[in-house]
């Protein structure tokens, strides 16, 4: 039989296993509880030690994540500077070649026109030289220039524009020597090596007309052998036709000073002697005097008509060289324009002049 225990307090009796097994129940469970507690106790000091290491770990990480950030940014901003730096610098190389090229082809572009420019002024230039040297002597012989005004200046310009007009051919032309009795120049006509004719020219530069010109020139073209006599002469006698530019008595001519009119006398009086020459040495019949040629009214039509081509020549050059300084001077402008044209390229540029001619 199991003893008994007496609860002191109620009085009730126990059996002894009971009581044992109730109190190491609430032992067990106090034990428990303790364990529990201290367990709990632990695992929380576990999880803050735990939750403090993590936070230092992650205070660790975060300070280094953000040094590595930091130094991320401060390496790109590097890197940026040394791109723009060297994208500057490849500007400044692009642009230095650009600017060269750009330099380079205006000069060429400068080069060539100036070239062009200059050939075709020295063209210009050229060619006005020509018609300036045509028009002074036509002037000269127009206009009794200052070279035929005075003295035996006049007879040796006589002279050289009787040797110009017949250049050509193998005529003689000689002077006759100052202080010698005859006339200013004698021109012997030469064809097929012979002589066909001799003219003799006597110049005149007086204001008034004298009739013993036309004896002393007889006399003179006596004593040279001459065919024909000319008196190169600013005064001609009263009945001188009004609208003829020469007349004639005999084998004397009376020619205005004027020198194409002289030219066209001469050149004339030339032909139609070697014409009747030529007609004699073949032996024709009937073969009239130059003189008497030259009086028919077909030849001095178509003399006439020579005068006033010539006439019309001259005046057509002295227009050709108005308007050749005209072209001078608009050859001028351009040069100032050509000037401008290129400081147009150097400010704008090449490119963008070419854009702007494309649109144009």
């Amino acid at each position: 039989m199991s003893e008994k225990i007496t609860c002191p307090i109620c009085k009730a009796e126990f059996p002894m296993e009971d009581a044992i097994k109730q109190n190491l129940e609430k032992h067990k469970k106090k034990i428990g509880d303790e364990e529990k507690e201290k367990n709990k106790r632990d695992l929380d000091k576990f999880k803050k030690e735990f939750r403090e290491e993590e936070a230092e770990k992650n205070k660790a990480n975060l300070k280094k994540i953000q040094e590595l950030e930091e130094k991320s940014k401060k390496n790109d901003a590097n890197r940026k500077a040394e791109i723009q730096k060297a994208l500057e610098a490849d500007r400044a190389s692009n642009k230095a070649h650009y600017e060269s090229l750009r330099e380079n082809d205006i000069n060429k572009v400068r080069e060539d026109l100036s070239n062009k420019h200059s050939e075709e002024k020295n063209k210009w230039n050229l060619e006005k030289n020509r018609l300036n040297k045509q028009i002074q002597t036509l002037n000269q012989t127009v206009n009794q220039g200052t070279t035929v005004d005075q003295g035996s200046g006049a007879e040796i310009s006589l002279g050289d524009y009787l040797k110009k007009t017949f250049k050509d051919k193998k005529d003689k032309i000689k002077e006759y020597a100052k202080g010698v009795p005859g006339g200013d120049w004698l021109h012997e006509v030469i064809e097929n090596d012979r002589t066909v004719c001799k003219i003799l020219y006597e110049r005149k530069n007086t204001k008034n007309w004298s009739n013993d010109w036309k004896k002393k020139l007889q006399s003179d073209m006596k004593d040279s052998k001459s065919d024909i006599g000319i008196i190169f002469t600013r005064a001609t006698p009263k009945d001188f036709p009004k609208d003829a530019s020469w007349h004639h008595e005999g084998n004397i001519f009376i020619c205005k000073y004027d020198f194409p009119t002289l030219k066209n006398l001469a050149t004339t009086q030339r032909w139609a002697h070697v014409l009747i020459d030529k007609q004699r040495g073949d032996k024709k019949e009937n073969a009239i005097s130059a003189i008497e040629f030259l009086d028919s009214p077909i030849v001095k039509n178509l003399i006439m008509q020579k005068i006033n081509i010539s006439e019309k020549k001259r005046k057509k050059m002295k227009l050709t060289l108005q308007n050749l300084n005209d072209a001078i001077d608009l050859d001028e402008q351009m040069e100032d324009s050509l000037e401008e044209f290129f400081k147009e390229i150097e400010k704008i540029g090449i490119t963008a002049f070419l854009d702007k001619w494309r649109k144009n």
